[in-house]
This record gives structure tokens, C-alpha cells and sequence, in this order.
């Protein structure tokens, strides 16, 4: 993440970056200090207030939720800071702070948003948190249900809401998209999976490929990516394949009774 370009001018323009990489070594005083914000791999990313208190919990390893977090953050403290000098608090701008940081759960957010009065361009943004959070539960729940999953996924494609661009959860959600699609016979929705899953097996065969060439890689280590880069640029071509023969079809009618 660190090495993109789009990133390092995300770093320059909003948020003052301060980057921490820890290695666990026994009785070390701040070797405990991601654990302390709530986090338990790398990268992870927080946003910390004047005082170096955490506002965020959990954010996206994704661009797109780091950008939006700064935001909401910034929209917080204020927030914060109204409330704290006896002001009125601006009901929408707290509520949509709160959303865009992961503070509220799907239903608590559909409850409070029952009572709001927001302008256009608040409910536009309202819900597209709110679709990420629905989209983050349902991918939550893969595991368990690959299948069940997938078709919600599909079904929130069929409601026309699209996630946003360069969001995880997007490049996450295509895969299932494309099985549900696959199943049905959609060949519009089968494309659409497929246009954000196919650029992430093409990098991820870039970099293996990348690793690949490097002369200091041992041969044990070279031997095991040629299987794994076949599969993926076999995993392309199937897709490929189907996209193409799935082209132009809608899933199937059910009779009418």
C-alpha cells in the first residue's frame, strides 16, 4: 500500500502520516501498541486525535475507506468539540461521521436514519455507507455460506446499487457476483463481476511473475509460484471463456403461474 503512487498523494494532501512497524520482541515497551487500537495484523491503519487518542477502530486496507475515514474523522472531532462547548449538534453531520467510522451497526444506522431530515447529497452518502456495511456483512458470512452469500450479492446487483470504486469490498464482492451470476445464466451481471475481478488476478500474476524473476529467490521458493501462477492465468482463461459465452444472455424466466 505504502509503494502506490495514489497512496503516497493521499499522504501529501490530507492526513499527516506517521507509520509504525512493530516486530514482537518480549518485554519491549510499545510492542503492544497495535493491540492497543484494537488491531491484530498488518497493515492496519488508524486515525489518531491531537491528544493520540484512536476516532477509528477499524478501517479498510482499501484507499477508498482510508480517504473516507479522514473525512468522517475530521467531521467527528468537530462534532466532539461542539458538544463539548454546549453547542447544538448538527444531527446529520454526527450521524454521518459516525457511519462513514464503522461506530454504528446496520440496524442502529437504519433506526437513527428513520429520524433525520437529510439533504440529497447526505443521503446519497448515507447510503453508500450503509450499503458497505450490509456488503461487509454479507461477505462476513461467506465462509459459512459461500452460496447464500453470493446470491445476496447478487441480488444487491439486481437492485442497481453499486458499490463504490476502489472500495475492498467491491473487489471482494465481484468474485461472488460472478458465481451467482454464473449459476443463473446472467451474462450483465457475470461482466460486471468480472471488470473488477480480473484486474486482481492480472496483478496478482504480475507479481508473482515479478517474484519470479528475482535472482536472489531460492529455488525451492522459484519452483512453488510456477503452480500458482498457472492456476491463476488459468483461473483468467476459464473466466474469460464464459464471460464470452455468457455474453448477452439474461437468466432464465421463471413460468408464470
Amino acid at each position: 500500500m505504502f509503494s502506490k503512487k495514489d497512496f503516497q498523494q493521499f499522504g501529501k494532501q490530507e492526513p499527516v502520516l506517521f507509520a509504525s512497524v512493530t516486530t514482537r520482541i518480549t518485554g519491549r515497551k510499545d510492542d503492544a501498541l497495535l493491540r492497543t487500537y484494537g488491531f491484530g495484523s498488518f497493515p492496519s491503519f488508524a486515525i489518531l486525535d491531537a491528544s493520540g487518542t484512536a476516532i477509528t477502530k477499524s478501517v479498510g486496507r482499501d484507499l477508498y475507506s482510508m480517504k473516507s475515514a479522514v473525512r468522517a474523522a475530521k467531521a467527528w472531532v468537530e462534532v466532539q468539540a461542539a458538544e463539548a462547548s454546549g453547542e447544538t449538534i448538527d444531527r446529520n453531520k454526527a450521524f454521518l461521521a459516525k457511519l462513514a467510522l464503522g461506530k454504528l451497526r446496520l440496524k442502529q444506522a437504519k433506526a437513527e436514519l428513520a429520524g433525520l431530515s437529510l439533504t440529497a447529497e447526505q443521503a446519497k452518502a448515507a447510503d453508500e455507507s450503509m450499503l458497505l456495511l450490509e456488503m461487509n456483512s454479507i461477505l462476513a458470512a461467506a465462509r459459512r455460506d459461500i452460496d447464500g452469500s453470493a446470491q445476496r450479492v447478487y441480488e444487491v446487483f439486481k437492485s442497481g446499487r453499486t458499490l463504490p470504486e476502489g472500495s475492498s469490498a467491491r473487489d471482494r464482492a465481484a468474485f461472488l457476483l460472478m458465481r451467482a451470476a454464473d449459476k443463473a445464466g446472467d451474462g450483465k451481471a457475470f461482466q460486471a463481476g468480472w471488470k473488477d475481478a480480473k484486474p486482481q488476478l492480472e496483478e496478482r500474476v504480475h507479481t508473482i511473475e515479478k517474484a519470479a524473476a528475482d535472482p536472489k529467490l531460492n529455488k525451492r521458493r522459484r519452483a512453488s509460484l510456477g503452480p500458482m501462477l498457472e492456476r491463476l492465468k488459468g483461473e483468467i482463461a476459464k473466466n474469460d471463456k464464459r464471460a464470452a459465452e455468457l455474453a448477452g444472455k439474461s437468466p432464465a424466466q421463471e413460468p408464470s403461474k
